[in-house]
């Protein structure tokens, strides 16, 4: 399989160690940038801005490349994959309506609360990520199986015409406008394509870097760091909404930004290797993810948290505990156990999934 690397067992636990910090890192930038879109303000310096929104989804859509795998078959991947992107996507399309109602942004009727889950299904707020991930992940499985056994200049060559062919479509939609919003399950499949180049590298770095075969000095990782995080500050410019398919930067300069920025993250990661509580809801950020922003609403409609910082701390703060109750209630609807399995080429639903018991 292309995905597939051995990798001895010392180099497992420390690979894994460092990913979770990654994925700390990124999903904390997530919150972050979250607080301050919810209370809707910026940071004073604008390219630093550009530099974090070159950073935060792209790192996001990198590290799920970093994880990818083919399973058995292209229907044993899509359920996998539909357990754990598309279910948490509509579990929380609902219940996000719950804060709302206790707090009384949303009045107690089912006119209000059909419209709120309504909107949630089509457009997803904060959730689009899940369904552009899903079909991002369909279309890498797609183009995966197709080169695996191809030349490498192969494999980037259609790489690159994927790529190109979805920045081509993405030209014709209009910038203005509400289509970009109306339509957000055709801009999703869009965002797909643009960031197919992450999942590319992503499955490359994890298989040359799980192999073993390469031993990086603190030295040559300060320099690395140094020399990525500068061209990260010269390419970026502009915003990057890649939930609307829409970045205002050069196109190749998008890219070198995004995947500079991401490896001044992974120069630090690597060094640092464990830091307990961004490790930890790095290894859990999908539940971070999905109830960051129901506690944001709550925290600043009731005007509890006006100060960006405090709003971040207290957001933060209040993670792991979201983690603890998700985990033990609601395992199955955050991508901790699988509803739906596919077995000996039959679809099944794993009622005990919804079990209380053994938790």
């Amino acid at each position: 399989m292309y995905m597939c690397c051995s990798m001895k067992k010392n180099e497992t636990r420390k690979r894994i160690e460092y990913f979770d910090l990654m994925k700390g890192v990124c999903i904390a930038l997530v919150v972050i940038s979250h607080c301050y879109e919810e209370l809707e303000i910026r940071l004073s310096n604008e390219h630093l801005w550009s530099m974090l929104e070159h950073l935060r989804m792209p790192l996001y859509f990198f590290l799920s490349g970093m994880f990818f795998k083919e399973y058995s078959c292209f229907i044993d991947f899509v359920v996998r994959k539909f357990n754990k992107l598309i279910i948490p996507l509509l579990f929380f399309c609902v219940i996000t309506v719950i804060p709302k109602l206790l707090i009384g942004q949303v009045d107690f009727d089912f006119i209000a609360v059909k419209k709120h889950i309504s909107w949630m299904l089509k457009y997803g707020g904060y959730l689009w990520f899940l369904r552009t991930l899903f079909f991002a992940n369909i279309l890498y499985y797609t183009y995966n199986h197709f080169v695996k056994d191809r030349g490498i200049y192969t494999r980037i060559g259609v790489m690159l015409a994927l790529t190109l062919s979805g920045w081509i479509i993405n030209s014709f939609i209009p910038i203005e406008g509400d289509f970009r919003s109306d339509y957000a399950y055709i801009i999703s499949i869009i965002t797909s394509f643009l960031v197919l180049p992450f999942f590319f590298v992503a499955s490359w770095m994890r298989k040359i870097l799980g192999s073993g075969e390469i031993r990086i000095g603190k030295t040559a990782l300060a320099l690395i760091f140094i020399l990525s995080l500068s061209v990260s500050y010269l390419t970026s410019s502009g915003g990057v909404y890649l939930v609307n398919a829409k970045v205002e930067n050069n196109i190749i300069l998008f890219y070198i930004a995004a995947f500079s920025s991401i490896l001044s993250v992974w120069c630090v990661c690597y060094t640092v290797k464990k830091l307990f509580y961004f490790s930890y809801i790095g290894r859990y950020s999908i539940i971070v993810y999905l109830t960051h922003i129901p506690l944001l609403n709550v925290l600043v409609y009731k005007g509890w948290c006006t100060d960006v910082y405090v709003l971040a701390a207290v957001t933060l703060a209040f993670m792991p505990v979201m983690i603890w109750i998700f985990k033990a209630v609601f395992p199955a609807f955050v991508a901790q156990r699988d509803i739906l399995l596919y077995q000996d080429g039959r679809l099944k639903v794993d009622w005990k999934a919804f079990s209380l018991k053994n938790r």
